[in-house]
């Protein structure tokens, strides 16, 4: 998954935003890896990596309420 950040985003508000989400994730059954990489030029480009030990683990976790 990749996005780009606006330019006027809250940088608080998005690291807040991030680890509450990355922190449910890390709870849900099945979920293996979790990587994000950014640009080291301060680029607002973002990627993140999910890894999850079967499509079903991943299928049952975007039906929930978190997702």
């Amino acid at each position: 998954m990749t996005w780009d950040l606006r330019p006027n985003v809250d940088m608080e508000a998005y690291t807040n935003f991030s680890k509450q989400a990355v922190s449910k994730m890390l709870q849900a059954s099945g979920f293996s890896e979790f990587r994000a990489h950014r640009n080291v030029f301060c680029s607002l480009h973002v990627r993140a990596t999910y890894v999850w030990q079967s499509l079903v683990d991943w299928a049952n976790y975007h039906q929930t309420d978190e997702w």
